[in-house]
């Protein structure tokens, strides 16, 4: 008894009445935000929630006290269950009015606003008090120090505030020593890593050869032209590319050498002093060629030439 046939307790809606109809007029707004808490409460929700979950929360309390549940029970926990079953069912009937609901969850959300406001005000409030509070402390700690010399009485509470006010005062001298020590040192690590940096990036540069072939490639590929090879790093235009060898001596003398000349539109050295070096590798190739007397006076000219030619690569880098 008291049971449908899929075996769950029936549950009754209450019929709408003119009292629950009006129960939100002549309602200040702290009425209906507590209003609110206590309906949504009931049916174990919180304000904001759809007509499909007041339902479902509905269905799911009401079980638990409806009068055939309380079968088992005392007369005690039958007339508490009774008051519960009741108490839920008015707060279904009001929450379930689309009208009332919207109501009493504006309410709720303007109550709860208000509450988060005045949290704020209070922790603003209680900041400036704390900040009187010690400032008031240090005054005093000054007074009170100025009056050592004198014949004035300190009292205990004197003392002890006088204390704690020197200690503050140690320790935020600390703390500003530390924070200036901690900056002092991340700024010395990086400039010594921006030094390293530098360093690394200006030896790389002397190392490294650029070579441009314009908008048709070389027939050879560039590891077969190149030795002692240690990257090559491609333009995204892929015209160009930059060549980085083992030692600086390789790159002057591939930036000298003419069999690298002939398979590429233009051969620069990347380091700022690029004409001095081209011109102290012509002058040391010059003076070590091992020619005799007669040989060398019949190749000044062709030494010349090359050593012009050299020249001309390497100032068009500096330009």
């Amino acid at each position: 008894r008291g049971f449908r046939r899929s075996g769950r307790p029936r549950t009754y809606a209450m019929p709408s009445t003119s009292k629950q109809a009006g129960l939100l007029e002549g309602m200040d707004a702290a009425g209906k935000a507590e209003l609110a808490r206590k309906s949504y409460g009931l049916l174990g929700l919180a304000p904001g929630c759809g007509e499909a979950e007041v339902r479902t929360a509905y269905r799911k309390t009401s079980r638990l006290y409806h009068p055939d549940k309380q079968q088992a029970k005392d007369d005690t926990e039958k007339k508490v269950a009774a008051s519960m079953f009741l108490k839920i069912q008015e707060a279904y009937e009001l929450l379930s009015d689309a009208t009332q609901r919207v109501a009493l969850d504006a309410a709720a959300s303007a109550a709860e606003r208000a509450k988060k406001a005045h949290a704020e005000r209070t922790s603003r409030l209680d900041e400036t008090r704390r900040k009187l509070r010690d400032d008031l402390e240090r005054r005093e700690a000054f007074e009170a120090s100025r009056g050592k010399g004198t014949t004035t009485t300190t009292t205990p509470v004197e003392a002890m505030r006088r204390k704690n006010a020197d200690a503050r005062d140690r320790y935020d001298a600390e703390r500003r020593k530390a924070t200036v020590e901690a900056s002092a040192s991340a700024a010395r690590e990086k400039r010594a890593r921006d030094h390293a940096s530098a360093q690394s990036k200006a030896q790389r540069a002397r190392r490294s050869l650029k070579v441009k072939w314009g908008s048709k490639p070389p027939e050879t590929d560039l590891k077969s032209i190149f030795s002692a090879v240690e990257a090559i790093d491609l333009a995204e235009n892929g015209r160009a590319a930059t060549v980085v060898f083992q030692n600086e001596d390789d790159a002057v003398n591939a930036a000298l050498d003419e069999n690298v000349a002939k398979h590429f539109k233009d051969v620069r050295l990347c380091s700022h002093d690029a004409f001095d070096r081209v011109q102290a590798a012509v002058k040391r190739n010059l003076a070590d060629g091992g020619h005799d007397d007669e040989a060398r006076s019949h190749d000044d000219d062709d030494d010349e030439a090359a050593a012009t030619a050299a020249a001309k690569r390497a100032r068009r880098h500096d330009d």
